[in-house]
């Protein structure tokens, strides 16, 4: 999406990818093809991985360069499992770079979320996240890696979404700058409110029974909290609203809601559909125990959608308590149930969460604001990077 705010601004603009299921755009670019390397860069990865380093032996340096050309500025997102950190070193000593900080890999051992360990802050290793991607590897190298990915990080200008990821960012103590904070946006275009019963029998949905929506790319991920959820409906059941399910299908969620009723959408990529869906739902519940600041939660309150939660990570950026949604604390399910029985039965309060969220939303996380932000930050690693040549 910033590629294509960028586009349209008249900019020119190179998307590299590791990996595409969709045909690529006209500015996007499969990094890993290149000829002569594709295979010899595979074999590489292999051997890294085997060895206990994920992507940092590879040849992606100078596929990279060979592909990129003259660049003004790189700026690097989630490379997790996509480029290696190794190459990243060598880019960011030659051309101005930004890094956004989409997760905690770019500062840990090699792990997307540390979750309750705090050896980050030390140092890493031995490491509780062996054995789940993209440390699904034999050997616990963390401690290297982190010591390696920390000692170029003051030589790029960090972005972080959410103010808890900059904390975190700094918590490890040997990040010399904050990491600016830019937090995602979305096209107010697409997701806005919608006529509620409307949306709903477009999609099929009931309209005379209380819609509770819960998002996740993937259900199994354990971030998102889908236990939390089941669990806080079972305090529910006297009430039992139809859930609207969206995100990867996972059996066991599956299994444990088959005697509600319920809607499960699977992933939907098409966005004016998924802004039909957001508005058609009275509420999300967003139970996350770890993550950054949740585009769903931004894209729902656009919709006139508001949330009740956990106040985790950067959640706690976007919902303000009993202001424009319902924060309980991180795990407390009893608080959770007390922010959804309010939800279900206040309607006069549910309706001023909704227009609270709608503010806040076009007041922060407008993409102009977002457009702009960047270009800020552009700008003053252009100027960083002079000074230190």
């Amino acid at each position: 999406r910033l590629a294509h705010m960028l586009l349209a601004d008249g900019h020119s603009v190179t998307h590299f990818v590791s990996y595409a299921k969709a045909p690529l755009e006209s500015h996007m670019t499969l990094l890993q093809e290149a000829p002569g390397f594709t295979y010899w860069n595979g074999q590489i990865r292999q051997l890294s991985k085997w060895a206990g380093f994920p992507e940092f032996l590879a040849l992606d340096y100078r596929i990279f360069r060979r592909k990129a050309g003259s660049i003004d500025l790189l700026h690097v997102h989630d490379i997790s499992g996509a480029f290696s950190p190794v190459s990243l070193r060598r880019l960011a000593r030659e051309v101005p770079t930004v890094w956004t900080y989409h997760d905690c890999s770019p500062f840990t051992g090699g792990c997307i979320y540390p979750f309750d360990c705090r050896r980050f802050e030390r140092q890493c290793g031995p490491c509780p996240e062996m054995g789940r991607w993209p440390l699904n590897n034999r050997f616990d190298r963390t401690r290297w890696m982190q010591r390696f990915k920390l000692g170029f990080a003051n030589t790029y200008r960090a972005v972080a979404p959410s103010r808890w990821m900059a904390d975190m960012a700094m918590a490890t103590g040997r990040i010399r700058m904050r990491p600016t904070v830019i937090p995602n946006s979305v096209d107010t275009e697409v997701f806005k409110p919608r006529g509620k019963m409307e949306c709903r029998q477009r999609l099929g949905l009931p309209t005379a029974t209380p819609i509770v929506c819960f998002v996740a790319n993937f259900l199994w991920d354990r971030r998102k909290g889908a236990k939390y959820f089941v669990e806080s409906l079972r305090r529910l059941l006297p009430l039992k609203p139809f859930l609207l399910i969206v995100g990867g299908e996972d059996a066991a969620v599956m299994k444990a809601l088959r005697d509600w009723p319920a809607k499960f959408t699977g992933f939907i990529s098409d966005f004016k559909l998924l802004s039909q869906w957001y508005a058609a739902a009275d509420f999300m519940v967003m139970p996350a125990v770890a993550d950054n600041l949740p585009t769903a939660l931004i894209e729902a309150m656009a919709c006139g959608t508001p949330t009740v939660g956990f106040a985790t990570g950067g959640i706690v950026d976007l919902v303000q308590h009993d202001h424009n949604g319902w924060l309980a604390p991180t795990g407390s399910v009893d608080d959770l149930v007390e922010g959804m029985r309010l939800a279900l039965n206040d309607t006069a309060r549910l309706s001023a969460w909704s227009q609270a969220g709608l503010a806040r939303v076009r007041e922060e996380y407008s993409d102009r604001l977002f457009l702009e932000r960047h270009y800020r930050i552009y700008a003053e690693t252009m100027r960083w990077y002079k000074t230190r040549r």
